[in-house]
């Protein structure tokens, strides 16, 4: 869990996984590889997703807007 935690702030130090005898390196380099992929994944997930709902707000108004500036330009 510790290097799950460093690794979401931005850490990837795997020295640690080679303490003792690191009979177990190869599985935790695996899911290291692993968490960092799915961490990856659901944070582009989670930016398209505000983006999108973004775009979508700005489109609801998007003929006022429009309205807006032209009575702008005209009015100056």
């Amino acid at each position: 869990m510790e290097y799950v935690f460093v690794m979401l702030l931005g850490e990837s130090d795997t020295g640690g996984f080679s303490v003792g005898n690191s009979s177990q390196y190869w599985i935790l380099v695996i899911l290291f590889v692993g968490t960092t992929f799915f961490i990856m994944i659901h944070m582009l997930n989670m930016l398209i997703a505000v983006m999108g709902d973004t775009f979508s707000q700005r489109g609801e108004i998007a003929t006022e807007l429009n309205y807006k500036n032209h009575l702008g330009f005209v009015r100056d």
